[in-house]
């Protein structure tokens, strides 16, 4: 695996341009949170500090593993987003210019939740209201990936350019669903090039992958162009209360 730390998106675009591969045979991955966008609030933002996330586990340990999803949930998936870098779209789009695969491979709940939109559409939405929308590879719209674990009513589920992952933290939950989702749609890529803000997230990536076929090339880019973008100081006591007024909606629901 070719692992290379950057601090902005553009930085991986000479890597697809000048790649030796056909481009039909070339996959481009990309996390969602943290890497393409972050949410506004610095209560969320503070997830990215190991201190702080310390905080917030104390505070979910006494939960179900069930009731612990639902409450990241409304927190990192169902608020507001921005981009990280404003160049963002525009990469992405010269990158789909160049006929080159790529989708959003993020850690996050699918299906319905407190009767709102199914959360595969929602964070599809709120990539497309913020100038992103990828290319649709899969022959169809939305890919249910039934051969992985049931995880809280729903598997898997690929959505119009986004590959939502049920499963839990700290394992090796994107590779064996990006795996999955190859298989369904019957596409095996020679090169693979994903961005992601965690590098174990990319090594487990490249483990999975390598399981399917050894032969497949693997770029993994640990993107760290969000961490320059959290405000230095946030009140814990507000922190605190925003993450324990989640708990209580989910608790009370």
């Amino acid at each position: 695996m070719v692992s290379k730390s950057i601090t902005s998106i553009a930085e991986i675009h000479p890597f697809i341009v000048q790649g030796a591969i056909e481009k039909s045979q070339l996959l481009v991955v990309f996390d969602m949170d943290l890497t393409l966008t972050m949410p506004p609030l610095p209560a969320l933002l503070y997830l990215a500090k190991p201190e702080y996330r310390t905080k917030v586990q104390r505070i979910l340990s006494p939960l179900t593993d069930t009731d612990r999803a639902k409450v990241l949930t409304l927190g990192l998936q169902i608020s507001e987003h921005q981009l990280i870098e404003e160049i963002t779209p525009s990469i992405i789009e010269s990158i789909q210019a160049l006929q080159v695969k790529s989708i959003v491979l993020t850690a996050s709940l699918s299906g319905q939740f407190n009767n709102n939109a199914p959360l595969e559409l929602q964070r599809f939405q709120k990539l497309k209201e913020l100038g992103i929308v990828l290319q649709n590879i899969s022959l169809q719209e939305k890919v249910i990936l039934t051969d992985l674990p049931f995880c809280d009513q729903n598997y898997p589920t690929y959505y119009n350019g986004i590959l939502c992952v049920r499963g839990e933290p700290k394992t090796n939950i994107k590779g064996p669903t990006l795996v999955s989702f190859l298989h369904h749609i019957h596409f095996y890529p020679k090169q693979i090039i994903m961005v992601d803000d965690k590098r174990e997230h990319l090594s487990y990536v490249q483990q999975s992958l390598a399981a399917l076929e050894p032969t497949i090339e693997f770029i993994g880019f640990e993107y760290t162009g969000a961490y320059k973008r959290i405000p230095p100081v946030i009140n814990e006591e507000s922190f605190l209360s925003y993450w324990e007024g989640l708990i209580k909606q989910v608790l009370d629901s």
